[in-house]
């Protein structure tokens, strides 16, 4: 199985980068793969909503669905991806003084026979970790950023 972790801390509480991660509208402002999101409009998500989302993956689009699997509120927020190679999404959230200690967990296996290992570490390589980079640095800069103003 594959795994990309990152850490990174946040200057705003955990209830407010909470409440920002947990509504998934805002996915897309701190995922850039994600062309369109639809599910559940209003209200706080839980667990079992499901969400249709459109990617562009590799100059393809694809249609996965996101499914959230546990959520307990200003501490994690775990959800599965349904796609030709499904992953298990896991945020967790720590306060730190005034701030927030955020880590991001993906973990998936392409669960071919004999190619899998290498074909899990090219997608490491050229999308999986990138995109953990990415969003992880997104929301730094909208939570720190915005602190300094």
């Amino acid at each position: 199985m594959a795994r990309i972790e990152r850490r990174t801390r946040l200057n705003a509480p955990v209830s407010e980068v909470f409440a920002y991660i947990a509504d998934f509208r805002t996915l897309k402002d701190y995922n850039p793969s994600i062309i369109q999101i639809n599910g559940p409009a209003d209200g706080t998500p839980e667990k079992a909503d499901r969400y249709e989302l459109t990617l562009s993956m590799f100059g393809r689009k694809i249609r996965p669905v996101l499914t959230i699997t546990d959520m307990k509120e200003n501490e994690l927020i775990m959800t599965r991806l349904e796609s030709f190679i499904p992953a298990i999404e896991k945020r967790l959230f720590e306060q730190a003084g005034d701030e927030t200690d955020f880590f991001f967990t993906i973990e998936f296996s392409s669960g071919w026979p004999l190619i899998g290992p290498l074909v899990d570490t090219i997608l490491i390589r050229l999308f999986a970790g990138r995109q953990a980079d990415t969003e992880v640095r997104l929301l730094e800069k909208r939570f720190n950023l915005e602190a300094e103003r």
